[in-house]
């Protein structure tokens, strides 16, 4: 039989005591979600892939503070590289979370995010590091300047969107929201591009964006590639981006049923259950790859003398778990098992 969560009511406390943590009266309906069931099913890829990728992130974040001490990261093209590298660490981070709890699909968004990060440092560090850096830092700035100048009231873009805000979901509930004059803002971040690092590069891309509505990739200057693809073929990762990204793109957009789909023994597939294990393998290992090429990357760039530290750590902590990963497996037959044949 399934396993019942008990759940205590919580429609009797007083006002007061809305603050504090309890239990919600609404139970999940098992066969869609049973959160318990699912972290039992898991639980030997999660035995191993979660402290695997608790302890990549954990190197990460004490890397990270010796690379902005060292000689490298007094560069000018520091501040992008270590930005970009603190968000691949963000987001491992998150995927940790979510495995731990048997959440393999959504794994998937951050990885995308994670790997479209990693593309980038691997292209400033490739060649003309400042230069590319600045590039990545002026798009950022412009689209700054743009978010501003939606909450600028005395900006037209500030006044559509104002008057605009009350036709979607969200003024709906939370009532227009408390404009303030953005322009001393939308000022410092124009002066910021006048600046020697960013000048000549914001000038090459006022130049390149002539014509466009939208903001180019940054990667696009100076004959650089026009689009996330390009930029894979480039940095020679196409594969990976036929393989992987394209599937998580469509995750993301909304456009793709497979990770909402239980195979069946006769081949077909049904919709749900949710938190489904299957793929918790494939996303763990793609969240360690990321991130141990990501720490390759920046060590290179910033303390190449701890490269062979790295790859000693890799052998004695990592290595062998990234086998034993990628060694289990979880058959679909157990999991439509426990989830619905013993269910009437």
């Amino acid at each position: 039989m399934l396993r019942k969560i008990e759940v205590k009511h919580c429609c009797t406390r007083s006002s007061t005591q809305i603050g504090t943590v309890s239990n919600m009266p609404t139970q999940s309906f098992d066969p869609i979600l049973n959160r318990e069931i699912a972290k039992e099913i898991a639980k030997s890829v999660i035995d191993v892939a979660s402290p695997t990728l608790q302890e990549t992130v954990n190197f990460a974040t004490n890397l990270y503070p010796r690379c902005q001490t060292s000689k490298a990261g007094k560069k000018l093209e520091a501040f992008s590289l270590l930005a970009l590298f603190l968000h691949v660490i963000q987001s491992i981070d998150a995927a940790e979370v979510l495995v731990s709890q048997s959440c393999g699909a959504p794994v998937n968004l951050v990885l995308r995010s994670a790997f479209e990060a990693k593309l980038s440092i691997e292209y400033i560090c490739e060649q003309k590091s400042e230069k590319r850096a600045a590039a990545w830092s002026v798009k950022h700035i412009l689209q700054e300047i743009e978010y501003y100048k939606n909450y600028n009231p005395i900006d037209p873009k500030g006044v559509q969107f104002l008057q605009n805000w009350g036709e979607g979901d969200w003024g709906k509930v939370i009532g227009p929201p408390s404009l303030v004059d953005a322009s001393s803002i939308i000022k410092g971040l124009e002066d910021k591009l006048k600046k020697p690092i960013y000048i000549d590069v914001y000038k090459d891309y006022q130049q390149m964006r002539k014509g466009r509505s939208k903001l180019p990739e940054w990667y696009s200057l100076y004959e650089g590639p026009k689009n996330l693809w390009e930029l894979s073929q480039h940095l020679k990762h196409g594969v990976e981006y036929e393989m992987f990204y394209k599937a998580w793109s469509k995750q993301s957009h909304a456009n793709d049923t497979h990770h909402l789909t239980l195979p069946m023994p006769d081949g077909t597939s049904i919709l749900g259950p949710l938190r489904s294990p299957l793929d918790l393998v494939n996303v763990s290992t793609g969240g360690l790859v990321i991130m141990m090429n990501t720490l390759m990357l920046i060590l290179k760039k910033f303390r190449p003398d701890e490269i062979s530290h790295l790859r000693d750590w890799h052998r004695k902590e990592i290595y062998d778990r990234q086998i034993q990963l990628l060694n289990l497996s979880l058959s679909a037959a157990k999991w439509y098992e426990e989830t619905f044949m013993k269910k009437k």
